[in-house]
Order: structure tokens, then sequence, then C-alpha cells
């Protein structure tokens, strides 16, 4: 009975069900998309804030933090064009004869808190080399942005984060931590519910692409960048 929530924009105007609902899931959909929005007032000061009822939002973004912006780059152009797949000379070195596996492995780690504006690890601790670290922008039903980040290996993260569809729910649930603009999940606080919204999808690769690019752009220091040589 909730499965229109799970396609629809929340930003936008929904009837919700008259009858009660008995699916337990169902309900923590509709519980949390009634609950007041997470206030985005003064956002600086609110430090390591307890959330205290389920919330629901939207994802519009997924970005792996854990890897470098260039390795993404390769990995989206061989999706886009098996020919351009090219090695990952990071895990080749990892796997050098004669390396031994605390060599290999001494510069692994775990992203616990995010620099938003610079993608950089603040605190990090050793994990394995399998761990990812997603930097999610998610939206309320106000169109509030936020940003999520995990603290631990999150299902419906896998591979890459490809699996997740944009505009896919998710709820936030009570116990979850919020500092400065950043929500910090771990599997006990936060349930994936699905779903998606097609539009967003469409040509997902391709925006993806544009954005790490353009992000790319803005680490080249102004004096380092090559001019157009303008058309005669």
């Amino acid at each position: 009975m909730t499965s229109f929530l799970l396609t629809a924009d929340i930003t936008e105007s929904i009837s919700l069900p008259s009858v009660p609902v008995s699916n337990e899931r169902s309900r923590l959909m509709i519980e949390s998309y009634k609950n007041d929005t997470w206030s985005n007032n003064d956002i600086g000061n609110q430090s390591m804030v307890v959330v205290s009822k389920p919330l629901l939002f939207q994802i519009c973004m997924i970005e792996d933090v854990s890897r470098s912006k260039l390795s993404q780059l390769d990995d989206i152009n061989s999706r886009l064009d098996p020919k351009n797949q090219r090695v990952d000379r990071l895990n080749a070195s990892r796997n050098v004869p004669g390396q031994n596996a605390q060599n290999r492995n001494s510069d692994t780690h775990l992203v616990t808190a995010i620099d938003i504006d610079s993608d950089m690890p603040m605190n990090t601790s050793q994990v394995s080399p399998e761990q990812h670290v997603f930097k999610l922008t998610i939206q309320d039903k106000a169109g509030c942005m936020f940003y999520a980040v995990n603290l631990s290996p999150l299902n419906f993260l896998k591979n890459d984060g490809v699996s997740c569809m944009l505009g896919s729910k998710a709820v936030i649930l009570p116990g979850a931590l919020f500092n400065r603009g950043v929500f910090l999940l771990q599997e006990t606080t936060v349930t994936f519910m699905g779903g998606m919204i097609k539009s967003w999808n469409d040509g997902r690769d391709h925006k993806l692409c544009q954005y790490i690019e353009a992000k790319l752009e803005d680490q080249i220091p102004p004096s380092s960048r090559k001019r157009k040589v303008p058309s005669t």
C-alpha cells in the first residue's frame, strides 16, 4: 500500500492511504513521512545530536569517498565503454611479489568522519581493504538537503553504491547521530526501503562522470590550468 511512496518525489504533495496499514515496514515508512522534518537551522552548532524519531529521506547522490576520483572515473568509463577499461594500478601494487601483507594493507583506513567540503578523512581507524565509505546526499519532504555517511558496511551500498538507485527511500532511525549537517549511519540506525525515481537514473553514469570531472577540475590550481586557444 505504500509502494507509491517508493517511486514518488517526496517533496511533492502525496496523499497517504486512509485505511490502517498492517505491514511493519509500511507503517514505519508512513510514520517517518508524517513526522516533522529535521531542523536545518544553525546546522553548524548541531554537534552529535541524537535522532529521536524515524525520518524519511530520498537519496539524491552517492559518492564513494574512500576511493580516488580518478579510480572511480576509470570504473565509470569502463561501464560506459568496456574498451576504456584500465588496470587498477593501486590494487596491482598491493600484490607486488615479495611484498608482505602487512605492508600491502598499511595504508588502508576506514573514514569515520568526513570534511564535506574536501571529501578528506578527518579521523580514521584500520579496517579491511573491502571497506567502502559513502557520502550520500539525501533530501526530506521539505526539500532540505543533508549528507549521510556510513560508519559501517550497509547492504544497500554494495557494488560501489551502483546498485542503490537514485530516488530510493531510506528511513533514519532513532539513535542515529547528526553532526553538523551529516547523519552518521550504521546498520542499526537506518532502514533502506528501496524504490527509485526513474528520471533521476536516466544517464546516471554520464552525469556522475561529468560531476567527478568537475570536482577534479576544481582541485587544479588556476595557475596550472591550460588555457583554451580561441577558435579562429
